[in-house]
């Protein structure tokens, strides 16, 4: 009897150094236009003081709203041969990115270091990056993709690679997927 196989991983989006700056930025220049904005109004036109206050709230708000969204994450879910791709943006709004069939959408399941996976970026009509790296990296062996074939399009998933995963794509899938050496596990 073949046991059940579920796997989920969440991974954060590195937003790099923009990440960082940009909401320090953002809310420092914020903070000096609402002081002078509101001042300004005060100084000029002191009855209109609540609606440069309600103008400045808005402003505040889109702001916030804007930091944020910044804030993206991938969750990778595999539950037997089905696979699904979520982007997670500002911890609340879910967006399915991808979801296919091991054994019958997924024509090849490799790393970004070997061989095909120039000639199938070349062939795909779409990338989906479910890695922290924004611009994925074709050198980092831990970095997989599947490239999947659904309804006409071809289309490549990059992940990132554990490797309690190789069993369940070599269960489902196994001549279209790369070989791989398990690692030995110690004995205590």
């Amino acid at each position: 009897m073949l046991n059940d196989y579920v796997y989920e991983t969440l991974v954060a989006r590195d937003n790099g150094k923009l990440g960082k700056i940009f909401p320090w930025v953002s809310y420092t220049a914020l903070t000096l236009f609402i002081i002078i904005f509101n001042i300004l109004t005060l100084v000029l036109f002191g009855n209109f003081i609540y609606i440069s206050g309600m103008i400045s709230f808005g402003i505040w708000y889109l702001v916030y709203r804007a930091n944020k969204n910044m804030h993206i994450e991938h969750e990778l879910s595999i539950c037997n041969d089905s696979v699904t791709m979520t982007k997670i943006i500002g911890q609340k709004k879910r967006k399915t990115r991808c979801e296919f069939s091991i054994r019958e959408d997924c024509q090849y399941i490799g790393p970004v270091t070997g061989d095909k996976f120039n000639d199938h970026l070349i062939e795909s009509d779409d990338i989906i990056n479910g890695t922290e790296y924004s611009p994925f990296t074709t050198e980092d062996p831990n970095v997989w993709y599947c490239f999947v074939s659904q309804m006409g399009m071809k289309y490549i998933m990059l992940f990132n690679f554990k490797p309690e995963m190789y069993s369940n794509f070599r269960r489902y899938n196994p001549r279209n997927t790369e070989p791989y050496v398990m690692p030995k596990e110690e004995e205590a």
